[in-house]
């Protein structure tokens, strides 16, 4: 399993245009749709190893090319995972499978 994150990415998500024809401030740090696909495609290529993590690596992770990142030390925590998992069992309204 290969874990990742898009960055900062001006979609519709964000409420900033998905074309950077609009200038604001919080545009600098926004990357394209398109970039922030990157990850997911890099996450699905066969030469990423298992149990990675895969974002861009400049500006605070926010934006740039997929790389293999350090995996956050939260996300290293049993606690924290036996909770997140408590959560999407609640969320979904039934128990995941192991």
């Amino acid at each position: 399993m290969v874990a990742l994150a898009p960055g900062c990415t001006a979609t519709a998500l964000t409420g900033e245009p998905a074309l950077p024809q609009r200038r604001c401030s919080s545009c600098a740090l926004l990357q394209s749709a398109a970039a922030g696909a990157l990850p997911t495609l890099r996450a699905l290529d066969h030469s990423t190893p298992g149990s990675a993590f895969v974002g861009p690596a400049r500006f605070s992770q926010l934006r740039g090319p997929p790389e293999l990142l350090d995996v956050y030390a939260s996300a290293k925590d049993p606690a924290t995972a036996a909770r997140l998992w408590e959560l999407t069992e609640q969320v979904l309204g039934r128990p995941l499978p192991v």
